[in-house]
């Protein structure tokens, strides 16, 4: 499963601990800037993106009930985030809202 993702992914690293976990040993991989492997670890976890449904839907295919627009209250379509933006708490869009923001 490791090898399907690239070297210095955050799937990577994530996958590549809970390898080391089963053979008893730990986390040995850097990650972005940092080189502490558990710190690595911690930092990675926040950017990873992995698909565990057998079905290979991400989340099962259940969309979560927080997962709306937060300007128009839309479901069921993507919705945007700012670029570059990994806050806790931050406001996704939906396309017609974010075109709206941009001025587009």
């Amino acid at each position: 499963m490791v090898e399907r993702h690239s070297v210095g992914s955050a799937e990577y690293v994530v996958l590549h601990a809970k390898w080391q976990a089963s053979r008893g040993r730990r986390p040995s991989v850097a990650f972005l800037y940092e080189r502490n492997p558990r710190k690595a670890l911690q930092l990675a976890r926040r950017f990873v993106y992995l698909v565990e449904d057998p079905s290979g839907l991400y989340l099962g295919g259940q969309i979560p009930p927080e997962y709306v627009c937060g300007k128009c209250g839309a479901t069921g379509v993507k919705l945007w985030r700012l670029y570059q933006t990994f806050l806790e708490h931050q406001e996704l869009t939906c396309a017609v809202c974010s075109a709206q923001a941009e001025g587009e």
